[in-house]
């Protein structure tokens, strides 16, 4: 780089300082002044325009350092906005694929609130009946797709759903990973009995228990509970399992009653 001389550095510092001494006078002045040392002006211009270049390197770097550190910031939020933008339009088009390709095969849902329950039994009362398309025998699921019971009573603006977990309730069920078919017997107070499990079936805590046609009460592979303790039934060729249930009526917002299966 080429070291600047004392004869630029001054003629430098003499026109920041006749530029100053401008600014400072009235306007007549200036135009006057300007027009009779034009020449002087365009050849201190061209001797001094390293010096120019030199100065506003020191007093204005910081201020394009500044602008340059915000255009690139400014940059950086535009493609990170249009990277969201692309990914929304792509996790929207998912999501009508997946609704497309399964609306025609998705059960009818109401959905119901759960208003009171019986003081005895496992029973709930609902809010919507007759009049919202409700019938008896009709399964009541949760917003996850889990057994919760079956329309035991209606009027025109309300029902009755008979927990899966209602005394002396019971249904076919399966565990598909354990190639197990067996009953599922409710014991009152939310309690769940797997029972009539043959000897020869490995059981394990954990193990998921799911809704089997073979019953005729609700649609298969609606998931019911899981295993909680195995423990030696009544007859030495089968076993029972207390069952832990999905559904947890304490925090029973919103059911939904299916009114009609594809």
């Amino acid at each position: 780089m080429r070291m600047f001389g004392t004869k630029q550095i001054a003629a430098g510092a003499i026109f920041v300082l006749l530029v100053i001494l401008l600014n400072m006078a009235a306007p007549r002045v200036r135009s006057a002044v300007f027009a009779f040392t034009f020449p002087l002006q365009r050849a201190l211009w061209e001797q001094g325009s390293e010096v120019s270049r030199f100065l506003y390197g020191m007093f204005g770097s910081k201020e394009l350092a500044q602008e340059n550190k915000e255009l690139k910031a400014r940059v950086a939020s535009l493609l990170h906005d249009a990277y969201d933008l692309g990914r929304i339009r792509l996790e929207n088009e998912e999501l009508q694929k997946a609704f497309s390709s399964r609306q025609e095969q998705s059960p009818r849902l109401l959905p119901v609130v759960p208003v009171g329950k019986e003081l005895s039994r496992d029973v709930l009362f609902l809010d919507q009946g007759e009049a919202a398309g409700i019938a008896l025998g009709m399964v009541v699921v949760s917003a996850n797709q889990e057994a919760v019971g079956v329309i035991a009573e209606t009027a025109s603006h309300s029902s009755k759903v008979r927990l899966i977990s209602d005394k002396d309730f019971a249904t076919d069920v399966s565990l598909p990973d354990r190639e197990i078919t067996a009953v599922l017997k409710g014991q009152g107070n939310f309690r769940l009995l797997l029972d009539l499990v043959p000897r020869d079936k490995h059981l394990e805590p954990g193990d998921p228990i799911f809704t089997s046609s073979l019953g005729n009460v609700f649609p298969p592979n609606l998931l019911i509970g899981r295993v909680e303790t195995k423990e030696r039934g009544n007859e030495e060729s089968f076993q029972r399992a207390n069952v832990t249930p999905l559904f947890d009526v304490s925090k029973a917002s919103i059911l939904f009653v299916i009114l009609a299966l594809p």
